[in-house]
């Protein structure tokens, strides 16, 4: 080759590294605006629930550890283990409440299927919507599950995000897709609509509820009935976690959201 050519050729790698270079300084800015536009579509979402006067039209019941279905027939009032008197707005029946089923462990993939065509078949009930083997967190992503194997005859309910969780273990994990659940509260309902929200997520709400409050979806729901499991955090996040989620939920009361005592009695 020439000394032109190779001058040609050395200029020419140059050039496409200086190209590759600026590719990545977009995608690096791409993504930072994605994430930026996320945030300010959440804070412009609350100000206009908040700004909105219409009356209420929609029951909704948003069961965040919904398991193979069971707090959904308990809120029916058809429950094989427990039932339970999640309120509805006078003279509006249970029947009436659109649901929204999450649960993460697998094993509940099948009956939360057979439960949903079992209602939808029937006619007679709001619509059921099913998130199976998805993970209820503060944003959307991927993230690491433990699932119990240790206690079947209880439905396997120690399944958490946790690793400090006493039935899980580090053989435990699978990786799951996971949602913001503020976002999916934000984007699907209003301030006018009746809504329940039921968690019951082994830990997991000790994010959950101040995520609630921070980003403003706590303006959408009505009643928030938790469970909680300071038992299952670890030493570290015992310090911590528990009083800032409970801090939380206080503020959210003082704005309206009712927050009852809560136990599934799910045993």
């Amino acid at each position: 080759m020439t000394t032109s050519g190779r001058t040609v050729s050395i200029m020419a790698i140059i050039a496409g590294l200086l190209l590759l270079g600026i590719s990545f300084d977009l995608l690096g800015k791409s993504a930072s605006t994605s994430v930026n536009h996320t945030q300010s579509s959440l804070q412009s979402d609350v100000k206009s629930q908040k700004s909105s006067g219409s009356t209420k039209q929609r029951l909704v019941f948003i069961d965040l550890g919904a398991n193979r279905g069971d707090s959904y027939e308990a809120m029916l009032g058809v429950g094989k283990k427990f039932n339970y008197n999640y309120t509805i707005p006078a003279g509006r029946s249970h029947k009436e409440m659109e649901a929204h089923l999450f649960e993460a462990n697998s094993v509940f993939d099948e009956p939360l299927k057979e439960i949903k065509a079992k209602y939808d078949k029937d006619g007679s009930y709001a619509p059921i919507y099913i998130y199976p083997s998805t993970v209820v967190y503060t944003k959307d992503t991927t993230v690491s599950f433990f699932v119990d194997h240790k206690n079947p005859a209880h439905d396997f309910w120690g399944s958490s995000l946790l690793a400090s969780h006493p039935d899980v273990t580090a053989q435990d994990k699978v990786d799951l897709p996971a949602i913001n659940i503020a976002r999916f509260i934000l984007q699907n309902f209003k301030k006018e609509d009746h809504v329940v929200v039921k968690v019951d997520i082994e830990g997991a709400e000790f994010d959950t509820i101040p995520h609630l409050l921070s980003t403003g979806a706590y303006v959408n729901i009505d009643y928030l009935y938790i469970e909680w499991h300071e038992g299952v955090l670890s030493e570290e996040d015992r310090k911590v976690k528990p009083a800032k989620a409970y801090e939380a939920l206080k503020e959210m009361v003082k704005e309206g959201v009712q927050a009852p005592t809560y136990d599934s009695a799910a045993r």
